[in-house]
């Protein structure tokens, strides 16, 4: 009888230990079981631009290699990543170019120090949104000089792209404008009431929030681009070009001139290189699975995957591109 209990106690300890050592995703194809990797991911707020296209992700990750978990975490957007990046408190992170390239550089008072953070892939591009008060009588960005000017939260990355264009365009923001360092819906909120000229934002278009603005409260309009101004915002960083937000994204008949620069997945240096090949070569080949969570993502394919990138890649992405012929030899 004891010998039974003996030889049960420990059959049950050996399938105990079986349980609690199985892989959390099966193998597939014969191929060795795969450990659960859970990776930090800085996006935006949920429903921002980022959040939404960082959701996407995850879901097309969680359906075609279930063994790398995106934990996305709320952030304030592209300046709030890098930081968070170069702490090691994110694993990944989405970012603007125009904050990548000087932060990858360093050595200087907003960038002190190198952040060593390397790309996986570039996914679409942000333009920059000048809107202004319907009433407010500003008609150009430069009759917006001495106006109260919305450019979102300190740190975030419209801030940080708005004070660049700023100094590029001999403005003083402590003493040419009233500068209103608040989130686009107190901007909003402001313009509505009367206490904000002109709202600029940096977002991928369509952006639901404009639009909603625009043809349902009917509280502000697009603001074009001076010539000379523009060409100035876009020496600021070799991240910007001149471009377009398209017609009728925001029920607007023409094209909007204004500048664009890409926005790109990074992660810490230190990442493995088969996990990071496996991102995106997943995110690559399952793109429909994806792209469609926001229209600023529906043009996207993988030859445009290296486009508009200044930073260094990631060996796993390096390896994916060149598996499939697209990186420069």
């Amino acid at each position: 009888m004891k010998q039974r209990i003996l030889v049960l106690f420990v059959c049950i300890m050996a399938i105990g230990l079986v349980a609690c050592n199985r892989p959390s995703t099966p193998a597939a194809g014969g191929q060795q079981p795969r450990r659960e990797v859970r990776l930090r991911f800085g996006t935006s707020e949920p429903l921002g631009v980022y959040g939404i296209i960082g959701a996407s992700m995850a879901q097309a990750m969680s359906i075609h290699a279930p063994w790398i978990v995106f934990n996305l975490e709320t952030t304030i957007g592209s300046a709030h990543n890098e930081r968070l990046l170069l702490a090691r408190d994110l694993d990944l992170g989405f970012m603007n170019a125009n904050i990548s390239h000087p932060a990858a550089l360093g050595g200087t008072d907003q960038y002190p120090v190198a952040n060593p953070m390397l790309a996986l892939f570039s996914f679409s591009e942000a333009q920059i949104h000048l809107m202004v008060r319907r009433g407010s009588g500003i008609t150009t960005v430069r009759e917006a000089f001495g106006r109260r000017i919305a450019t979102a939260e300190p740190g975030s990355g419209t801030n940080v792209t708005m004070l660049d264009f700023f100094r590029a365009w001999g403005w003083d923001p402590d003493n040419d404008i009233t500068h209103l360092q608040i989130s686009f819906g107190a901007g909003l909120d402001g313009a509505a009431d009367g206490r904000v000229d002109a709202i600029f934002l940096q977002s991928q278009a369509p952006n639901a929030a404009i639009l909603e603005a625009i043809t349902t409260r009917g509280i502000i309009e697009f603001l074009y681009f001076d010539d000379d101004l523009l060409q100035l915002a876009t020496t600021t960083s070799p991240a910007f070009s001149a471009g377009y937000i398209p017609a009728g994204f925001y029920g607007n008949p023409e094209p909007i001139r204004t500048t664009v620069q890409k926005n790109i997945l990074f992660c810490r240096p230190e990442l493995d290189e088969e996990v990071v090949y496996t991102i995106v070569k997943t995110l690559m080949e399952n793109t429909d699975d994806w792209k469609g969570g926001h229209s600023s993502t529906r043009l996207f394919t993988p030859d445009k995957a290296l486009d508009g990138v200044p930073n260094e890649f990631h060996s796993g992405a390096i390896r994916y591109f060149k598996e499939i012929g697209l990186w420069p030899k």
